[in-house]
């Protein structure tokens, strides 16, 4: 996956962002988003590609297009940085590989510990029974 070249195959659009600011959000357009087609980008693999499709979470992705936004900060530039290094991050970990699982038995003394609640709880309640039975 070659990042710098992921950016420069990104476009980004600026928007008028809601939230705290006053008059600034009012007349200024630092909202950030930035659009990524993972289809036609040439700076993944076809193996990568397919991978991406599975992995990446559905709420980034609209059709080919992955697409995130932000407007936590008052300032368009960070916006744009930050938005940059998601959509990286997303990708980095879209891609990490999977750690396979290696089967465990349970311990002995889990077991054990697990039964003789089970049996505590039960003469609890079994406790509980006896007294409104008449004989």
């Amino acid at each position: 996956m070659d990042t710098d070249q992921i950016l420069k195959e990104c476009t980004f659009t600026f928007s008028r962002s809601g939230g705290k600011g006053g008059q600034h959000v009012n007349k200024v357009s630092t909202r950030a988003e930035i659009w990524w087609d993972l289809e036609t980008s040439a700076a993944i693999s076809e193996e990568e590609r397919k991978l991406l499709r599975i992995q990446l979470p559905a709420r980034y992705v609209h059709g080919s297009l992955v697409h995130l936004s932000s407007s936590q900060s008052r300032s368009q530039g960070s916006n744009k940085e930050y938005v940059q290094h998601k959509l990286l991050e997303i990708l980095r970990l879209a891609l990490a590989p999977v750690k396979q699982r290696k089967p465990t038995k349970k311990p002995a003394a889990a077991n054990r510990k697990r039964l003789e609640e089970k049996a505590r709880r039960s003469s609890a309640k079994e406790s509980r029974n006896r007294r409104w039975e008449t004989d």
